[in-house]
């Protein structure tokens, strides 16, 4: 499957009925991200934090097409509070997730040179407001 532009790289709002990227696993099931609020455990335990998401970019990694770096834009807690959460989807290569999109629970990875992936991500992040 040819890689263009729509499949490399896309915004969604909170207007967007769905968040939807056009890119098949090995399923055949496109990656459909979660709208659903961000939980976060706080540090050293207590009540669990969730935080909306507004809006976020893709890109999908230049020398690795089975990922997808996002950067999302949360709520902070308060309306004029806002963070941003980096991250990625990959498909899963063992047990249940195999062969299927999923979060990635790691740090995100990506090629410094010669591709630029997190210089273009960042990019789109300033154009659509983000940064």
């Amino acid at each position: 499957m040819a890689d263009t532009e729509e499949m490399r790289k896309g915004f969604f709002d909170g207007k967007a009925s769905d968040w939807v990227i056009r890119i098949p696993d090995k399923t055949g099931k496109n990656l459909t991200l979660s709208k659903n609020p961000v939980t976060m455990n706080p540090i050293g335990g207590g009540k669990p934090i969730h935080r909306d998401k507004i809006r976020l970019v893709w890109l999908r990694q230049s020398d690795y097409p089975d990922k997808v770096m996002t950067i999302e834009e949360i709520s902070g807690g308060t309306p004029e509070k806002r963070e941003l959460r980096f991250g990625y989807y990959i498909i899963g290569k063992k047990g249940r997730k195999k062969g299927r999109w999923t979060w990635g629970q790691f740090a995100l990875i990506a090629p410094k040179e010669p591709n630029h992936d997190i210089q273009d991500l960042i990019q789109l992040a300033r154009e659509k407001g983000l940064l």
